[in-house]
């Protein structure tokens, strides 16, 4: 009898053992909804990222060195493909920030460098943009239009600046330039230019004067209108790009002078203090005639 109650006793504080280790795991997991819910981790750190799709490839990298010798913060690829459409990146010597259109959507890229920054933005199909760009020697703006034709450059560099309008057809167009040239002289310049991009007239100035020229088709110059500090000139060419008259002034008085088709006779009427005269001269250089 006392075996019997031994054992009884014995199952009733198995019982009640198992009973204290049912209550205590059911306050301790909560429900099944919440033993489902994704685990939250306060805290990752690992040297690179990645996320793949279901067919392995690349979605987005987070990390260094991404294979590419660089440091990348953050590159976002289109989906199965490889092409990026996001990329923040850092090197040594500046960084980038590139956000491209899907297939040929254009894109902008930011970018700084050690000399300086650039802002491009590209139009669908790699057609038109805006180029802004800085250095050390200046800056510039280029705009270019849809077709890639007529554009807009505005610039600055070590020795002066730049205005350039262009035609549609990348030719005719407005150039104004102002540099400094060999001799150390500022020169401005307004370039006119035809559509078949010979220049048409171009217009220079400088400390000591200007020049105007008028060019032909053929690239040979008709029309030149000069001064300096020693006076000015206009002279006109003939259709062969030979002198054909020129009137001349400088402190001493003036000259005009009517070359023959040969270039070398001529007729000069001179103007000076003590009056004026007129000169044939024939091919050969020699005076044939004068008056008085």
């Amino acid at each position: 009898m006392r075996e019997k109650l031994e054992k009884f006793g014995y199952m009733v504080l198995g019982a009640i053992i198992a009973l204290c280790g049912y209550v205590l795991g059911t306050m301790n997991s909560g429900s099944v909804d919440a033993q489902l819910e994704t685990p939250v981790v306060d805290k990752i750190v690992c040297r690179q990222l990645e996320v793949v799709n279901s067919q392995g490839k690349t979605l987005v990298q987070v990390g260094e060195e991404l294979g590419d010798g660089t440091t990348s913060v953050l590159r976002v690829y289109e989906g199965i493909g490889q092409t990026v459409t996001i990329d923040l990146m850092n090197t040594d010597s500046g960084g980038s920030i590139l956000a491209a259109g899907k297939g040929e959507n254009g894109g902008v890229l930011l970018e700084n460098n050690s000399d300086g920054g650039s802002i491009l933005v590209v139009g669908k199909g790699g057609n038109g943009g805006v180029l802004l760009e800085n250095n050390s020697d200046g800056g510039s703006i280029l705009v270019v239009g849809t077709d890639n034709d007529a554009a807009v450059a505005l610039g600055h560099v070590a020795t002066g600046g730049f205005l350039t309008v262009g035609g549609k057809d990348n030719n005719d167009g407005i150039s104004l330039l102002n540099d400094v040239d060999g001799s150390s002289l500022l020169v401005n310049r307004l370039l006119v230019n035809r559509k078949d991009s010979e220049a048409a007239v171009i217009l220079d100035t400088h400390v000591d004067g200007g020049i105007v020229r008028v060019v032909e088709k053929d690239g040979k110059v008709s029309v030149t209108l000069d001064n300096d500090v020693a006076g000015g000139a206009i002279t006109v060419n003939r259709r062969d790009g030979k002198p054909g008259f020129g009137f001349f002034h400088d402190v001493d008085g003036s000259n005009l002078v009517v070359l023959g088709s040969d270039s070398t006779s001529a007729v000069v009427l001179t103007s000076d203090a003590d009056g004026g005269k007129v000169s044939v001269i024939d091919k050969s250089g020699n005076v044939k005639a004068s008056l008085p």
